[in-house]
């Protein structure tokens, strides 16, 4: 593979040489100089103009041509008695709407600069306001007009390229041939010891005018662009690099590939851990992309694998980790928000892994976006972490003494349901906590919920955001777990989403409001006996409380009452419907007990 060094200057397909009037023209005594496209004030390339704003919020407007590929300069200074304070310069098209480009302040000053690359011929507006209320006083709006550009670079596809963006709005193109219907691959990176920042890159067609046929950003992680590209023409294409803010310059290297991300452990495409995140997609149906991380021995990364980026997205993403050698290590599909997939990995070696990005079906195709973050979950009000409301996630505690803090947003005066529980293979005594905006504990619960596993009911005394912390009883034990937080009731009847073992289980909780009921799934064993008893528990003690046991699918009572009660489970029946409510419309806490009788 050869490798194209470009010099600075000689590569710029935009700005390589500026001239300009020295002296301002003031403007024609009594012309009209409007605010929208129809007016009369005029500028050419290469002129300045004096002009004043008056009355008060007044906006001046200047019709010019530039040409298609050429970049310019624009500057608008307050200068005069009195001058402008802090001057607005804006672009528009040749029908005006919203500018094609705007500044405020440029070069630490409160005067304006911007460069310019017409993408077409033809007419253009430049305005001229000010900043604040009420904004009056003298300016002087100048354009310097760019050379030629200089002939596109010739670039075999499997090359890479590199030059640097050496001035204000400069552009560098190189020609490559494509062929229709063969997919490419194209990134743009900083690069040399004063890298571009910002890149962006873009596909042109061969004239180089018009709309991009694309471009991109940040897709490619560290703010580098990336691209893929399939020609339904066979032909010779541009491909435009540039700083996403025209003001910057530096190095960059740019890589031309044939074909997909591959979707094995020969894959050329490197991710950089905590530095944004790879939007990319699957094409053709079926498609996988796998891409290599290093990581040193003992290491954890989180890596997100979501839906979306572009249109179609990807509908049900899967995540699979692999080593070096390719054999699979661990994956997920569902453990993110929704469908999308999300996983904690701690590399067991030194080494490289291969992530790979696919589809829960075999045939899936769409767009996704892959996050790949270092360290575990703070356990801080820093968290980087959140929880979606009545969505499950799933996390590792690790190590000793770890805790994971999840953000959670609340609204005053409702009530929230939390559940921490062990999950995969390596079961575990979750604790599950709940903080103020602060960071301070208001609530903690270790068995609550079904089993070992911690459940928590809160009502917000305020709206904002808290944070719900997973932790492993004793601070000793590690493994995986999921957490989730609802904002709805209870359900009263078979809708139910609460679970109870009969096995010696308990649940607090509240009735909330008159009229309100609580209903959980029991699991039982057919001809066992079980005890049932509920009772009020602070803060704000259900004063009545009164509990139902129900067969699974409805249907008469078992029994009722204040109980305690004892029941015993039907014949072929592997689960209860236990209802508490509060006598006369009451309402408060509760504890909800359920025991195996001998």
């Amino acid at each position: 593979m050869r490798n194209i060094l470009l010099a600075g200057a000689a590569v710029a397909a935009g700005l390589i040489g500026l001239s300009s009037t020295a002296l301002a023209q003031p403007r024609t005594e009594g012309a009209d100089v409007g605010a929208d496209a129809a007016t009369r004030g005029r500028l050419s390339q290469g002129q300045s103009i004096a002009g004043k704003l008056d009355p008060a919020n007044d906006a001046d407007w200047y019709r010019i041509r530039l040409n298609s590929g050429r970049t310019y300069r624009f500057t608008l200074n307050g200068e005069g008695e009195p001058a402008l304070a802090d001057p607005v310069l804006n672009i528009y098209g040749a029908s005006g709407g919203d500018p094609l480009a705007t500044n405020d302040d440029s070069g630490g000053t409160l005067n304006s600069a911007l460069s310019f690359t017409p993408e077409r011929s033809g007419n253009y507006f430049v305005g001229a306001s000010g900043f604040g209320e009420n904004p009056t006083g003298n300016y002087v709006l100048a354009v310097s007009r760019g050379e030629r550009p200089a002939a596109p670079v010739a670039l075999t596809v499997g090359q890479d390229g590199s030059g640097a963006i050496a001035a204000a709005g400069e552009r560098d193109r190189f020609r490559v041939r494509l062929e229709a219907g063969q997919t490419y691959r194209f990134a743009l990176k900083g690069a040399g010891d004063s890298p571009l920042r910002d890149p962006f890159l873009s596909v042109l067609n061969a004239s180089g005018g018009g709309e991009p046929l694309a471009s991109d950003d940040d897709s490619g992680g560290e703010l580098s662009s990336y691209i893929e590209f399939a020609p339904t023409v066979s032909g010779n294409y541009l491909l435009e690099a540039r700083s996403f803010n025209d003001e910057e310059t530096g190095g960059y290297t740019l890589t031309t590939r044939v074909g997909d991300v591959p979707g094995d452990a020969s894959t050329d495409i490197t991710l950089a851990i905590g530095q944004g995140s790879r939007l990319d997609k699957l094409q053709p149906e079926g498609d996988t992309d796998w891409f290599k991380v290093e990581l040193t021995q003992g290491q954890t990364i989180r890596i997100k694998l979501d839906s979306g980026g572009a249109e179609p997205a990807l509908a049900d993403p899967m995540l699979v980790v692999h080593g070096a050698d390719g054999a699979e290590l661990a994956r997920d599909d569902d453990s993110g928000e929704g469908l999308n997939a999300y996983l904690e990995f701690t590399a067991p070696t030194a080494g490289a892994y291969f992530l790979e990005a696919r589809g829960f079906q075999d045939g899936a195709l769409g767009a996704y976006q892959l996050t790949v973050t270092d360290g575990e979950v703070p356990a801080t009000i820093e968290t980087d972490e959140a929880l979606a409301v009545n969505e499950a996630r799933t996390g590792k505690i690790g190590a000793v003494n770890d805790a994971d803090w999840f953000r959670v947003s609340l609204v005053e005066g409702r009530t929230y349901r939390f559940n921490a529980e062990s999950a995969g293979e390596a079961a575990f005594d979750p604790v599950l906590a709940l903080m103020g905006p602060d960071g301070a504990k208001l609530v903690e619960d270790d068995d609550g919920g079904t089993g070992a596993n911690a459940y928590i009911t809160f009502t917000a005394p305020k709206s904002g955001d808290y944070f719900a912390a997973v932790s492993a009883f004793g601070g000793q034990a590690t493994g995986d777990y999921s957490i989730r937080y609802s904002d709805t009731e209870i359900a009263g009847d078979q809708g139910t989403d609460e679970h109870l073992s009969g096995d010696d289980d308990g649940r607090a909780s509240r009735i909330d409001f008159s009229g309100d009921a609580d209903a959980f799934n029991v699991s039982v064993t057919a001809g066992q006996r079980y005890r049932i008893a509920v009772a009020g528990a602070a803060p704000n003690r259900l004063a009545s409380p009164r509990v139902s046991v129900q067969p699974a699918g409805g249907g008469t009572a078992l029994a009722s009452g204040a109980g305690p009660l004892t029941v015993r489970a039907p014949e072929g029946a592997d689960s209860l419907m236990v209802v508490v409510t509060g006598a006369g419309g009451a309402t408060g806490g509760y504890n909800l007990t359920v025991r195996k009788l001998p």
